[in-house]
Protein backbone atom coordinates (compact mmCIF):
# COMPACT_ATOMS: atom_id res chain seq x y z
CA UNK A 1 0.00 0.00 0.00
CA UNK A 2 1.25 3.57 -0.52
CA UNK A 3 0.80 6.12 1.79
CA UNK A 4 -0.36 9.54 0.69
CA UNK A 5 2.52 12.06 0.87
CA UNK A 6 2.07 13.22 4.68
CA UNK A 7 5.34 15.54 3.52
CA UNK A 8 2.65 17.83 1.80
CA UNK A 9 1.33 20.45 4.00
CA UNK A 10 -2.67 19.47 5.00
CA UNK A 11 -4.99 20.39 7.94
CA UNK A 12 -5.09 16.53 8.72
CA UNK A 13 -2.69 13.83 7.93
CA UNK A 14 -1.91 10.21 8.25
CA UNK A 15 1.18 9.39 10.08
CA UNK A 16 1.97 5.68 9.73
CA UNK A 17 3.69 3.61 12.21
CA UNK A 18 6.18 1.20 10.38
CA UNK A 19 6.18 -0.68 13.52
CA UNK A 20 2.35 -2.31 13.17
CA UNK A 21 4.12 -4.87 10.36
CA UNK A 22 3.19 -4.92 6.69
CA UNK A 23 -0.58 -3.54 5.12
CA UNK A 24 -2.45 -5.79 3.38
CA UNK A 25 -3.67 -3.54 0.35
CA UNK A 26 -7.14 -3.74 0.39
CA UNK A 27 -8.65 -6.06 -2.41
CA UNK A 28 -10.98 -5.04 -5.49
CA UNK A 29 -13.19 -7.76 -4.19
CA UNK A 30 -14.49 -9.88 -1.68
CA UNK A 31 -16.24 -9.04 1.59
CA UNK A 32 -14.43 -5.58 2.96
CA UNK A 33 -15.52 -4.47 6.58
CA UNK A 34 -15.07 -1.44 8.71
CA UNK A 35 -15.48 -1.78 12.12
CA UNK A 36 -15.77 1.44 13.35
CA UNK A 37 -15.91 3.20 16.98
CA UNK A 38 -18.45 6.51 17.48
CA UNK A 39 -17.28 8.62 20.47
CA UNK A 40 -14.19 10.36 19.63
CA UNK A 41 -13.88 8.47 16.23
CA UNK A 42 -16.53 10.17 14.37
CA UNK A 43 -17.84 12.90 16.66
CA UNK A 44 -15.25 15.21 18.44
CA UNK A 45 -16.78 14.52 21.79
CA UNK A 46 -15.15 11.42 24.08
CA UNK A 47 -18.23 10.69 25.82
CA UNK A 48 -22.12 10.98 24.51
CA UNK A 49 -23.28 10.65 27.51
CA UNK A 50 -20.71 13.70 29.10
CA UNK A 51 -22.10 15.65 26.44
CA UNK A 52 -25.50 14.85 27.04
CA UNK A 53 -25.38 15.49 30.32
CA UNK A 54 -23.24 18.97 30.15
CA UNK A 55 -26.27 20.11 27.82
CA UNK A 56 -29.00 19.11 29.88
CA UNK A 57 -27.02 21.00 33.09
CA UNK A 58 -26.36 17.36 35.27
CA UNK A 59 -23.01 16.93 34.57
CA UNK A 60 -21.41 19.57 36.90
CA UNK A 61 -22.71 17.61 40.27
CA UNK A 62 -24.17 14.54 40.06
CA UNK A 63 -22.86 13.55 36.32
CA UNK A 64 -19.20 13.75 37.57
CA UNK A 65 -19.76 12.41 41.22
CA UNK A 66 -21.36 9.06 38.90
CA UNK A 67 -17.87 8.93 36.94
CA UNK A 68 -15.71 9.83 39.86
CA UNK A 69 -17.33 7.17 42.07
CA UNK A 70 -16.87 4.84 38.69
CA UNK A 71 -13.15 5.14 38.25
CA UNK A 72 -12.57 4.66 42.48
CA UNK A 73 -13.81 1.24 42.04
CA UNK A 74 -17.12 2.02 44.09
CA UNK A 75 -19.39 1.02 41.41
CA UNK A 76 -19.50 -1.51 38.83
CA UNK A 77 -19.95 -0.79 35.36
CA UNK A 78 -23.60 -1.73 35.10
CA UNK A 79 -24.45 0.57 38.21
CA UNK A 80 -22.29 3.47 37.23
CA UNK A 81 -24.79 3.64 33.56
CA UNK A 82 -28.02 3.03 35.53
CA UNK A 83 -26.97 6.01 37.91
CA UNK A 84 -26.36 7.77 34.61
CA UNK A 85 -29.66 6.62 32.78
CA UNK A 86 -31.37 7.82 36.17
CA UNK A 87 -30.56 11.34 35.14
CA UNK A 88 -33.25 10.86 32.36
CA UNK A 89 -35.44 9.82 33.68
CA UNK A 90 -39.28 11.10 32.56
CA UNK A 91 -37.57 13.11 29.39
CA UNK A 92 -38.72 12.20 26.60
CA UNK A 93 -36.42 9.74 24.38
CA UNK A 94 -36.61 11.86 21.07
CA UNK A 95 -35.43 14.52 22.61
CA UNK A 96 -32.53 13.64 24.49
CA UNK A 97 -32.01 11.75 21.04
CA UNK A 98 -32.30 15.01 19.22
CA UNK A 99 -29.62 16.49 21.20
CA UNK A 100 -26.86 13.95 21.00
CA UNK A 101 -27.44 14.14 17.08
CA UNK A 102 -26.32 17.94 17.51
CA UNK A 103 -22.95 16.90 19.33
CA UNK A 104 -19.71 18.18 16.93
CA UNK A 105 -18.26 15.51 14.11
CA UNK A 106 -15.47 15.34 12.73
CA UNK A 107 -15.12 16.60 9.29
CA UNK A 108 -15.43 15.08 6.28
CA UNK A 109 -17.89 12.27 7.38
CA UNK A 110 -19.85 12.56 4.17
CA UNK A 111 -16.77 12.13 2.12
CA UNK A 112 -15.81 8.89 3.94
CA UNK A 113 -18.85 7.25 3.99
CA UNK A 114 -19.28 7.79 0.45
CA UNK A 115 -16.00 6.48 -0.29
CA UNK A 116 -16.38 3.74 1.47
CA UNK A 117 -19.82 2.90 -0.20
CA UNK A 118 -18.32 3.06 -3.13
CA UNK A 119 -15.24 0.38 -2.33
CA UNK A 120 -17.83 -2.35 -0.92
CA UNK A 121 -17.09 -1.36 2.60
CA UNK A 122 -19.65 -2.95 5.01
CA UNK A 123 -19.93 -0.88 8.16
CA UNK A 124 -20.40 -2.05 11.90
CA UNK A 125 -20.63 0.22 14.25
CA UNK A 126 -19.52 -1.21 17.87
CA UNK A 127 -19.47 1.79 20.30
CA UNK A 128 -19.96 1.74 24.40
CA UNK A 129 -21.64 4.71 23.87
CA UNK A 130 -25.29 4.98 23.37
CA UNK A 131 -27.70 3.60 20.06
CA UNK A 132 -29.39 6.95 20.26
CA UNK A 133 -26.27 8.86 19.35
CA UNK A 134 -25.05 5.54 16.41
CA UNK A 135 -29.11 6.08 15.13
CA UNK A 136 -27.92 9.90 13.45
CA UNK A 137 -24.77 7.50 11.58
CA UNK A 138 -27.47 4.74 10.87
CA UNK A 139 -29.99 7.05 9.10
CA UNK A 140 -27.27 9.16 7.05
CA UNK A 141 -25.31 6.54 6.09
CA UNK A 142 -27.48 3.34 6.00
CA UNK A 143 -25.72 1.15 8.54
CA UNK A 144 -27.67 -1.84 9.46
CA UNK A 145 -25.13 -3.31 11.44
CA UNK A 146 -24.84 -1.50 15.10
CA UNK A 147 -23.62 -2.61 18.83
CA UNK A 148 -23.71 0.05 21.54
CA UNK A 149 -25.62 0.62 24.53
CA UNK A 150 -29.12 3.07 25.27
CA UNK A 151 -31.59 4.51 27.71
CA UNK A 152 -34.75 2.25 28.61
CA UNK A 153 -37.63 3.51 27.73
CA UNK A 154 -41.37 3.03 28.19
CA UNK A 155 -43.93 4.42 25.81
CA UNK A 156 -41.23 6.86 24.55
CA UNK A 157 -40.25 8.26 27.88
CA UNK A 158 -36.72 7.26 29.38
CA UNK A 159 -37.10 5.19 32.43
CA UNK A 160 -33.96 6.01 34.25
CA UNK A 161 -32.71 2.66 33.61
CA UNK A 162 -29.90 1.51 30.76
CA UNK A 163 -29.49 -1.13 28.25
CA UNK A 164 -26.20 -2.48 28.44
CA UNK A 165 -25.65 -4.47 25.07
CA UNK A 166 -21.49 -3.71 24.91
CA UNK A 167 -19.90 -4.01 28.35
CA UNK A 168 -16.30 -1.94 29.14
CA UNK A 169 -14.64 -4.75 28.19
CA UNK A 170 -16.82 -6.69 25.64
CA UNK A 171 -15.68 -4.91 22.30
CA UNK A 172 -13.75 -7.95 21.80
CA UNK A 173 -16.61 -10.50 21.85
CA UNK A 174 -18.51 -8.43 19.46
CA UNK A 175 -15.58 -8.08 17.47
CA UNK A 176 -15.43 -12.19 17.19
CA UNK A 177 -18.92 -12.66 16.71
CA UNK A 178 -18.71 -10.18 13.92
CA UNK A 179 -16.16 -11.82 12.32
CA UNK A 180 -17.23 -15.09 12.35
CA UNK A 181 -20.49 -14.26 10.82
CA UNK A 182 -19.25 -12.02 7.84
CA UNK A 183 -15.84 -13.96 7.00
CA UNK A 184 -14.33 -10.84 5.43
CA UNK A 185 -11.51 -10.62 3.07
CA UNK A 186 -10.44 -7.55 4.36
CA UNK A 187 -11.09 -5.72 7.71
CA UNK A 188 -10.71 -2.07 8.49
CA UNK A 189 -10.72 -0.66 12.32
CA UNK A 190 -11.38 3.13 13.17
CA UNK A 191 -11.33 4.17 16.74
CA UNK A 192 -9.82 6.29 19.27
CA UNK A 193 -8.57 4.97 22.14
CA UNK A 194 -7.49 2.19 24.30
CA UNK A 195 -11.17 0.95 24.24
CA UNK A 196 -11.01 0.03 20.82
CA UNK A 197 -7.91 -1.70 20.58
CA UNK A 198 -10.38 -5.16 20.05
CA UNK A 199 -11.01 -3.42 16.73
CA UNK A 200 -7.16 -2.56 15.92
CA UNK A 201 -6.00 -6.24 16.80
CA UNK A 202 -8.43 -7.82 13.98
CA UNK A 203 -7.67 -5.60 11.58
CA UNK A 204 -5.60 -5.81 8.18
CA UNK A 205 -5.51 -1.54 8.10
CA UNK A 206 -6.21 -0.02 11.91
CA UNK A 207 -6.07 3.68 12.19
CA UNK A 208 -6.93 5.73 15.31
CA UNK A 209 -7.71 9.37 15.38
CA UNK A 210 -5.81 11.57 17.42
CA UNK A 211 -4.58 9.12 19.69
CA UNK A 212 -2.18 8.92 22.96
CA UNK A 213 1.01 7.53 22.52
CA UNK A 214 -0.30 4.26 23.67
CA UNK A 215 -2.68 3.90 20.79
CA UNK A 216 -0.64 5.09 18.55
CA UNK A 217 1.87 2.20 18.64
CA UNK A 218 -1.22 -0.18 18.27
CA UNK A 219 -1.96 1.10 15.27
CA UNK A 220 -0.68 1.12 11.30
CA UNK A 221 -1.55 4.59 11.26
CA UNK A 222 -2.69 8.00 13.20
CA UNK A 223 -5.31 10.37 11.60
CA UNK A 224 -3.73 13.76 13.18
CA UNK A 225 -6.71 16.22 12.56
CA UNK A 226 -10.23 17.43 12.06
CA UNK A 227 -10.77 15.88 8.29
CA UNK A 228 -12.07 12.28 7.86
CA UNK A 229 -12.03 12.38 4.24
CA UNK A 230 -8.79 11.49 3.97
CA UNK A 231 -9.24 8.40 4.56
CA UNK A 232 -10.32 8.03 1.29
CA UNK A 233 -6.79 7.47 0.16
CA UNK A 234 -6.06 4.40 1.87
CA UNK A 235 -9.41 2.17 1.17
Amino acid sequence: MIWPDTAEPRTTRLRPNRRRGPLRTPPRSGVKVALFDIDGTLTRHKSIWQFLMEETGVWDGPGRANLDAFLAGRIDYQEFCDLDAELFRGRAYAEVEKIAHEVPKWDGLDALFAALKARGYRVVLISTGLRLMASYFTRRYDIADVFANDLERSDGICTGRSLIDVGEHEKEKVVRDVLDRLAPDHVLALGDSSGDLPLFRAADLAVAVNPDERVAGAVHASLIGEDLAVLADVL
